[in-house]
């Protein structure tokens, strides 16, 4: 079963299941104070798609991040018997207020019983350890779907804020015209005037929540990383436009900035970067275009 496959049926049953509150916030899943904790975050590039969860770095107790209705429960015994050959390996579906569902995959083992029906927040699960589809990693694999608009939630939206976290960089922000010509950006760059995309490398161990372009003090295109919607098949984030893996992750190096025109004479360029927990970095070039 492929994972889009998975997200489908996930989406399908639960709607069924769950009625409209009022807006909530998750707890951690298992303990939490800090993003080193994280080997992977919502949104990287992982393969040649994006990370649809969050991962955690290390093996640990599983809680129930709200309190939720059992909506599925995935073990060795089910898998053995060919039942459910899921991606998230050993997991427990949940099913909250709001239309929302929690996964909790790549999991060792699971605590649960059938008798287990309703389930109060902080309740342990199970424990985390490399069952699922990331090979070798033994953290939780942990992702938050809204199944009345059909997207999936950069978990971080939901969550308590953290005490430390990760450090965003602006790196090598380049522009690259329609025929590949590759310019790269700094104190003063001169380029031919035309219509440009802008790229920056990818985040070495965080991932932006937006990425902000300015052009002579006016904003060309934002984009954000809260969630994932499927247009014509694709998992896509929106800016100006909405754009899948392709587009953000070109390549193995660079993550998409903006499309934008550069005009004759002095193009001042602002790249502001923000990660979810607040933090922001920015950075001012000047284009002289001819």
């Amino acid at each position: 079963m492929t994972r889009t496959t998975l997200q489908k049926m996930l989406a399908a049953t639960a709607a069924s299941l769950m009625m409209a509150a009022s807006a909530f916030c998750f707890d951690w899943p298992q303990t939490t104070d800090t993003a080193q904790v994280f080997s992977l975050f919502f949104g990287q590039s992982v393969g040649s798609s994006f990370e649809t969860s969050m991962l955690f770095d290390k093996a640990d107790t599983i809680l129930a991040a709200e309190n939720g209705t059992v909506l599925f429960r995935n073990d060795d015994t089910l898998q053995a018997n060919g039942w459910f050959p899921s991606t998230f390996g050993n997991s427990v579906i949940l099913a909250h207020t709001n239309n929302m569902i929690t996964v909790y995959g790549n999991l060792d083992t699971v605590s649960l019983s059938d008798n287990d029906i309703f389930i109060n927040q902080g309740k342990p699960l199970g424990f985390s350890g490399g069952d699922g589809w990331n090979s070798g990693r033994r953290g939780l694999e942990f992702g938050v779907y809204d199944t009345k608009v059909q997207t999936i939630i950069n978990p971080f939206l939901l969550m308590p804020q953290l005490a430390e976290k990760k450090p965003l960089a602006i790196k090598n922000v380049t522009a690259w015209s329609k025929n590949d010509a590759k310019f790269a950006l700094d104190a003063k760059t001169r380029m031919p005037a035309g219509i440009y995309r802008l790229y920056l490398d990818k985040q070495e161990s965080n991932m932006t929540y937006r990425t902000i372009v300015s052009i002579n003090g006016a904003v060309v295109e934002t984009i954000t990383y809260t969630i994932l919607k499927q247009v014509d098949g694709m998992l896509c984030f929106s800016g100006n436009g909405t754009y899948p893996y392709t587009t953000i992750f070109p390549d193995t190096e660079r993550q998409f900035l903006a499309e934008a025109i550069f005009s004759n004479g002095t193009n001042t360029v602002t790249v502001t970067v923000q990660d979810i927990f607040g933090n922001q970095k920015q950075t001012t070039y000047t284009v002289v275009c001819y």
